[in-house]
């Protein structure tokens, strides 16, 4: 289903490690076969790996916090919504890695998290906030 696949490329941010445990959990909690993937599986699949799959993320965000602390708290800014070119002008570096590192994107003159899935954790797991 074209659908289903461009939500988990959303959802990954086409990440192939991700992509392949979203694709994993999908795989083995829906039995059926052939087994035809479509949007609200691809959503329960979602709620479970952020609930059970997440040590990836963790593991994200624990380096940053260690190496690249700015990175981590651009990071964070994005997720809560502070992401516009100008709001974070001075912050050009931690952008840049970020972008390199290919957990941001630009998208017009704001910045946006790449993985749907990082996003909705750090705003559980870091923020604390429901989405």
């Amino acid at each position: 289903n074209p659908s289903s696949l461009q939500r988990i490329y959303e959802e990954t941010g086409g990440h192939p490690f991700v992509a392949r445990q979203l694709c994993s959990r999908i795989a083995s909690k829906f039995q059926e076969r052939p087994l035809v993937v479509n949007d609200a599986k691809v959503d329960e699949a979602v709620k479970e790996f952020l609930f059970q799959d997440a040590s990836t993320f963790q593991e994200i965000l624990s380096r940053l916090e260690q190496y690249f602390p700015e990175e981590k708290d651009v990071l964070l800014f994005i997720a809560e919504g502070l992401n516009t070119e100008k709001e974070l002008s001075s912050l050009e570096d931690s952008l840049r890695h970020l972008v390199g590192y290919q957990l941001i994107e630009r998208d017009g003159d704001r910045y946006r998290i790449k993985m749907g899935l990082l996003l909705k954790w750090i705003q559980r797991r870091w923020l604390h906030l429901e989405g």
